[in-house]
């Protein structure tokens, strides 16, 4: 079996490549080398250092946005118990999403819009995979020209 370890800013995974085998053979794990000390302690390191580049983002800025709503944010929004308190809203286009609430922290998920965005002095994006296409339409289709913040492939000023 070959394995491979992926630990990339945000993303952590692990692949294996399976080589085709009769269905009677049993799996052999004999060749099978994992330190799983030394992947899980950096996997911690990063989640650590992921998280205080947050915090501090959160704790310099007073109204702040996210945009997405998705999977990624939700569990990042309970992991550091976000609430109101520290993000005003969610944005996010999907309208299945629009409308609700955050499943902890009770913040309200929005369309966003050039008037929504007049209250808000920085946005951090969570959608990693369309964050080129969010800054874009941020700064020029809703006029955004605040702190905006991506999480890929590590939390950073995008202006």
């Amino acid at each position: 079996h070959k394995v491979a370890h992926l630990i990339s800013g945000q993303h952590f995974g692990v692949l294996i490549e399976k080589k085709r085998t009769n269905e009677s053979a049993r799996a052999n794990f004999s060749n099978f080398k994992y330190n799983h000390s030394l992947i899980i302690s950096k996997f911690k390191i990063e989640i650590q250092s992921f998280e205080g580049k947050l915090l501090k983002i959160l704790s310099t800025h007073n109204d702040i946005a996210i945009y997405g709503a998705g999977g990624h944010a939700i569990s990042i929004i309970s992991r550091l118990n976000l609430s109101t308190d520290q993000v005003k809203f969610l944005l996010d286009l999907s309208p299945h999403k629009i409308g609700k609430k955050s499943p902890t922290g009770s913040i309200p998920i929005i369309k966003p819009s050039r008037s929504r965005l007049e209250s808000i002095n920085c946005i951090i994006i969570f959608a990693s995979l369309h964050q080129k296409e969010i800054c874009s339409f941020l700064q020029h289709e809703l006029g955004y020209n605040e702190s905006l913040y991506g999480t890929f492939p590590s939390i950073k000023k995008l202006q």
